[in-house]
């Protein structure tokens, strides 16, 4: 699929379920990544169609909202699908006012995160600890 078939695409971003996530498991794993269910986390994914082709998540913790497990599938990616997850879940974290949001970011998604005001502020493994003013997003 090429990115001007995805402008043309109906993408909805919308709040979905773990059950739903979990079909992109494969997905996750190939990548590398860990894809955990947490109390209180909200999973907010991208659809075509009937089909999930991304997902994100936050959850409030002690420490302010944390921001994980962000996904969009291979064959989907370069098409602006991962913004418009990044910035609808901004838009949903900003409504609960936390002091601080923080991710730990792999070489994938730093980048993003950089672009909207976070920082580096250490490394743990293969991740990039980053953090961010909720007032500053």
């Amino acid at each position: 699929m090429t990115f001007d078939e995805v402008n043309h695409l109906d993408i909805v971003i919308e709040e979905v379920s773990f059950s739903e996530v979990l079909m992109l498991k494969p997905a996750y794993t190939e990548e590398g990544l860990k894809l955990r269910n947490f109390k209180r986390t909200v999973w907010i994914g991208a659809k075509y169609g009937k089909e999930l082709v991304g997902a994100c998540a936050y959850r409030r913790t002690r420490y302010g909202v944390k921001c994980k497990s962000d996904l969009v599938l291979k064959s989907y990616r370069k098409m602006g699908i991962y913004r418009q997850l990044f910035e609808n879940r901004l838009k949903r974290i900003a409504e609960l006012d936390p002091d601080k949001v923080y991710a730990y970011c792999n070489k994938n998604s730093l980048p993003v995160y950089s672009k909207y005001g976070f920082v580096r502020k250490g490394s743990l493994r293969k991740y990039t600890y980053v953090e961010a003013s909720a007032t500053k997003l």
